[in-house]
């Protein structure tokens, strides 16, 4: 639809370059009627004013509307007739196209007016509805205020009014004496029971002035009361005088008593000072504490001492501050549902140093032993995963070249079955920890130390297997495993030592020494250790006479591999040992193979099956003293090595008869037996021979 273009009279323009136009309003053609304001001044001359802002209210949207469509469609066609023109001029190149060009574009350039004061139009109408909707708004935000005073006069009048029926009178809150008291002691002038007992006016009069009478006699026996505390106040400030007085005295006294005390092995100050200490110490160090100081009093306080490390001045800060964190958080689960929101977004926010809150004050437990220095044990308790942790420290002079066995991860792991330490035994810190995006807790051993479950013992904790939480620490569930654990620890500690002799004497390629009373071969053995080294674990599992131990899960977690080797003219003992964490109560695991003419193993050997099952099995069985125990390797070693001579030497692994490269030295009493043909592994120490089970 096209839009009839304004008509262009001469006396329209005539009449338009008498209009005077403004900065922001401006004459243009349009095709509506327009509204002016008109005045007449010198003759018939008449001076007209246009207001666009009028123009727009008077007329009316939807025309303008109707009007920018025909116009936009009108400018399209001469756009298109344009086009056209020129078009139809460049194939034909005949005659003058300027004049209907021009025209065409005159025509185009008056509706683009039209446009533009349709636009101001438009923008002059929504100016007056937001104008029109502020001071809307503006009214209802008044009357708004209106409603809520008068609200707040009506909640105040009712308060008021709920305050004068909740009226008491002063003498409703006077605690008066019975009646029957009153009537019984009260003099009759005072009690008037004539009157009294048939007007209650009266006889709230008279209860009254017999009040006031019994307290003004009161009040005479406070004075007196308060003239004598007086007296007793000023005589107890002379004595505090006299005994502040005493103070440096005492403290001189003390001074010099100090020599005395580490004479006679009594140190006094250092007691005192420690209990002033344990008094901040949280519930769990706490029985730690008192539990560990009672069994070293009892039993060992030259070989055992308890100390409590730290500044008190710091521990009574960190206590004050928890304590007004407790009540911040009491206060907030009173005052409703929003507090409650911000609490938990505050908690959310909470990083790994105020996770892993660790109290100011430690226990120090110092194990000291007569070869092997001292074990220095540091019990720390962290605040918000309510466990208890222990760093240990081995401290002495002997050098050894494993020490990796001696490192506070690896020497008390396994004390009692399964405990590794490397999991919170705290089933709550698990969730902890995944809400505020940590870490496993065995992420953090390095800084934080092991929770094994024997410290949680000592020190009063008990965790459920399955649950959400610890008990309240208890001083019966550490009296209880305080005597077992610290015996337990210097078994571990001992053990290890020897175990590391035995280590180091491998190393140099020497097979270490029976302990005596242990005879498990006749004279010394003829082969000879020729290699003997730590692996890793995957190194080991790469081994290929290995693979049945893999097989059945026998290799335990922290265990630690050797490999090593026996040669015995040509032929060849390889043979891997898995040293358990908990060694000696759990015995090392042995796998073997000889190369000797082939190679042969557990796989593909009777008799290699049969002396790997006797080297690791018999060790478990034989009547052993506790420090023979302690030599459990070197015992499996010299069984392993023995039998293996007499392996070579009682047949060869194919099943023939012995090669003469191995001269007979032991004495059996059946070279074979059974369906398998096995070797005797058992040596008779009272015959010295070697029989079948």
């Amino acid at each position: 639809m096209s839009a009839t273009p304004v008509p262009t009279s001469p006396n329209l323009k005539k009449r338009r370059r008498t209009v005077k136009c403004d900065e922001d309003r401006s004459t243009a053609v349009t095709a509506s009627p327009v509204t002016t304001d008109s005045k007449r001044v010198r003759g018939d001359m008449v001076k007209t004013t246009y207001s666009e802002e009028k123009d727009a209210i008077t007329r009316s949207a939807a025309s303008d509307v109707s009007i920018c469509d025909r116009t936009c469609s009108e400018i399209e066609r001469l756009f298109t007739e344009i086009y056209r023109i020129k078009m139809d001029h460049s194939k034909s190149q005949e005659g003058d196209i300027t004049g209907a060009v021009a025209e065409s574009e005159m025509q185009t350039s008056l509706l683009f007016i039209t446009l533009k004061k349709l636009n101001r139009m438009s923008h002059i109408r929504c100016k007056k509805s937001k104008d029109a909707t502020h001071d809307a708004k503006q009214r209802s935000d008044g009357l708004f205020l209106q409603l809520q005073n008068l609200l707040y006069e009506v909640m105040h009048v009712q308060k008021e009014i709920s305050k004068c029926l909740d009226f008491k009178s002063a003498d409703d809150e006077i605690d008066l004496v019975p009646l029957d008291e009153f009537y019984k002691r009260a003099p009759e002038d005072v009690s008037l029971p004539g009157v009294t007992l048939k007007d209650p006016h009266q006889q709230m009069l008279a209860r009254l002035s017999w009040e006031t009478t019994q307290r003004k006699q009161l009040k005479v026996k406070c004075s007196q009361a308060e003239k004598f505390r007086e007296s007793l106040a000023q005589d107890i400030d002379k004595k505090k005088q006299s005994l502040d007085q005493l103070q440096p005295q005492l403290s001189s006294i003390l001074d010099s008593t100090k020599p005395l005390q580490e004479n006679l092995n009594m140190p006094l100050d250092k007691t005192r000072s420690q209990h002033q200490l344990a008094a901040h110490l949280p519930r769990p160090l706490f029985i730690l504490y008192y539990q560990t100081t009672a069994y070293a009093d009892t039993f060992s306080s030259k070989s055992m001492s308890v100390t409590v490390e730290g500044e008190i001045e710091r521990a009574k800060g960190f206590t004050a501050d928890r304590s007004q964190r407790d009540d911040d958080s009491d206060e907030s689960d009173q005052d409703g549902e929003p507090t409650r929101r911000r609490r938990t977004s505050s908690h959310v926010e909470i990083n790994t140093d105020k996770v892993f809150n660790r109290h100011p004050l430690s226990i120090k437990m110092v194990l000291r032993f007569r070869s092997a220095g001292e074990l220095q044990l540091m019990f720390y308790y962290y605040t918000q995963l309510n466990i208890v942790t222990v760093q240990p420290t081995l401290n002495t002079d002997m050098k050894f070249s494993n020490v990796a066995l001696l490192s506070g991860g690896v020497l008390l792991s396994c004390l009692f079955m399964g405990d590794t330490g490397e999991n919170s035994p705290n089933p709550a810190n698990h969730f902890l920890l995944k809400r505020h995006g940590l870490n496993k807790f065995k992420h953090y051993l390095d800084t934080t130390g092991r929770p094994y479950l024997w410290v949680q013992g000592l020190c009063g904790l008990q965790f459920l297997q399955q649950g959400s939480s610890a008990a309240e620490a208890n001083m019966e569930t550490s009296e209880n495993q305080v005597e077992d654990v610290i015996k337990e620890i210097r078994l571990r500690v001992t053990s290890r030592m020897i175990l590391l002799k035995q280590l180091d004497e491998l190393g140099r390629l020497s097979l270490p020494s029976l302990p005596p009373g242990v005879i498990l071969h006749p004279g010394k053995v003829t082969a000879t250790l020729s290699r003997w080294s730590s692996v890793s674990e995957e190194q080991a599992r790469g081994l290929h006479h290995m693979a049945h131990v893999i097989e059945y899960d026998i290799v335990g977690p922290m265990s630690t591999f050797y490999t090593g080797v026996f040669e015995r003219g040509s032929a060849r003992l390889c043979f891997c040992v898995v040293l358990p964490p908990d060694y000696p109560t759990n015995p090392p695991t042995f796998t073997i193979k000889v190369n000797h003419g082939g190679c042969y193993n557990f796989t593909n050997s009777e008799n290699l099956r049969c002396i790997e099952g006797f080297v690791n099995s018999s060790v478990e069985t034989e009547p052993l003293s506790k420090s023979a125990r302690n030599y459990t390797l070197t015992i499996q070693l010299h069984k392993l090595v023995s039998r293996f001579e007499l392996f070579l030497e009682a047949c060869s692994p194919t099943g023939s008869m012995a090669p003469a490269e191995f001269p007979r030295d032991k004495i059996t009493s059946r070279e074979k037996k059974g369906r398998l043909r096995t070797c005797p592994l058992v040596y008779n120490s009272s015959v010295k021979v070697f029989v079948h089970e």
